[in-house]
């Protein structure tokens, strides 16, 4: 679900856990999507969640989308395929964000 009445349906609610796929991931530009309805619910879902866990392929991670979901720091956790590079990890975690290697 996308869009005005996705948002007004999650405002009734509260998660434990967000789990969120991304297709950019970006120390200046935090985490995006090409769809700009899909980023509000996106961000939406993880400012509603007390954890939040972002999915992201090796792919993603120097891309940037369309849209803006929201900055790394707003998150919990990264969960991604392959470690990173040095510099990048260490921007990351500057954020007190954990990554996960699965």
């Amino acid at each position: 679900m996308v869009g005005q009445e996705a948002i007004n349906y999650l405002d009734r609610y509260n998660f434990d856990k967000a789990f969120v796929g991304v297709n950019g991931v970006s120390l200046d530009e935090g985490f995006t999507t090409p769809n700009e309805l899909e980023a509000i619910v996106d961000g939406e879902v993880i400012r509603r969640s007390k954890k939040a866990f972002i999915l992201a392929d090796e792919t993603k991670f120097g891309a940037v989308a369309f849209s803006n979901i929201c900055k790394i720091e707003d998150v919990d956790y990264i969960i991604t395929n392959k470690p990173l590079n040095l510099s990048l990890t260490r921007g990351i975690q500057k954020s007190k964000v954990k990554i996960v290697y699965e």
